[in-house]
């Protein structure tokens, strides 16, 4: 029972995580105070809190929360994609000084660390760093913009985009294996 819980709450909140732009434009649509959605939300960190490895992205939310509560102000609900895109592209780069995150999932899909995936998967560690980091700039410069640009470009343009560098870099890694055979 415990792991279907587990599951359970696992799925909320990453389906939670990829509509939080859409929930942060309604609840500021709608009048809710600010203080009550950081206890909402500060159940939901909690909750991750308890069962993530993950404890970096969860501190960031926890003193994005804090900062809601003391100052009241909904930039901190829309700095938490700029604050998660900064925490993905330096996850990307500081990786470059061990094993690239690249050379991490070609691994774990089956790829052998030859001399030329290694090569392969360093470089598109940096690319993918690159792209964050781009995608943080604009996440960034769209809190100074209205709600509903910040929304549409952090609900929607950033994850498509996220989901080409992400098939375009899977259909290249694929060939270059390929062709390293």
């Amino acid at each position: 029972m415990n792991q279907t819980v587990n599951k359970i709450l696992k799925v909320i909140g990453v389906i939670f995580a990829l509509l939080y732009p859409f929930c942060v434009f309604l609840l500021l649509n709608s009048g809710v105070s600010m203080r009550f959605m950081s206890l909402l939300l500060l159940v939901l960190v909690l909750s991750g809190f308890l069962r993530s490895q993950k404890k970096i992205f969860l501190c960031v939310g926890l003193v994005l929360i804090l900062g809601l509560l003391i100052f009241d102000n909904d930039l901190f609900l829309r700095l938490y994609p700029v604050c998660m895109n900064a925490l993905i592209c330096f996850s990307f780069l500081i990786s470059l000084r061990g094993k690239p995150l690249i050379t991490v999932f070609a691994e774990k899909m089956g790829n052998k660390a030859t001399p030329e995936m290694l090569s392969y998967t360093k470089k598109a560690t940096v690319a993918w760093g690159v792209f964050m980091f781009i995608n943080t700039v604009i996440s960034f410069f769209t809190l100074f913009l209205p709600l509903d640009i910040w929304t549409l470009y952090n609900g929607l343009i950033s994850y498509i985009l996220i989901g080409m560098m992400f098939g375009i870099e899977y259909l290249i890694r694929r060939r270059c294996m390929r062709e390293s055979i």
